[in-house]
């Protein structure tokens, strides 16, 4: 539950808790929109490791909403970027290999760990440190 609470404080997303519980506004459809405040309909439950929305009955795992944002996150970075299964397979970012005239290295996200890592220029740790990173592109 740190991963997720450390994420939406990093991100502005307003949140409460509630037991096993983070509850945040619904980004699917126009949920959000009506949520002021703490209020929220998304129900991150992790003991489970599943999310729902009251309102508009959206659900599934918790890693592949992860998944989903994290290829959101990198797209708009223009980092092209596929899901192989257990992880997402992404260009790098990073400055050593961004700039490199041999080609970019190809960061590796295993969202169930929460851990990043390219094998060309050695960047790696965790998701948490690679969403404060790119807000400094």
């Amino acid at each position: 539950m740190q991963t997720i609470k450390a994420y939406l404080t990093l991100s502005a997303t307003p949140f409460r808790e509630s037991e096993n519980e983070v509850i945040i506004p619904c980004f699917f459809g126009d949920c959000g929109d009506k949520s002021k405040g703490n209020e929220g309909y998304l129900h991150l439950n992790t003991a489970t490791g599943q999310f729902s929305c009251e309102k508009c009955d959206v659900s599934g795992s918790l890693i592949n909403l992860a998944k989903n944002l994290l290829v959101e996150c990198l797209e708009i970075y223009d980092a092209s970027c596929r899901d192989d299964g257990n992880e997402i397979i992404a260009d790098c970012l990073f400055d050593s290999c961004y700039r490199n005239k041999n080609g970019r290295g190809r960061l590796s996200f295993n969202v169930e760990k929460g851990q990043y890592e390219c094998a060309k220029c050695g960047a790696k740790g965790n998701l948490i440190t690679f969403m404060k990173f790119l807000e400094t592109l």
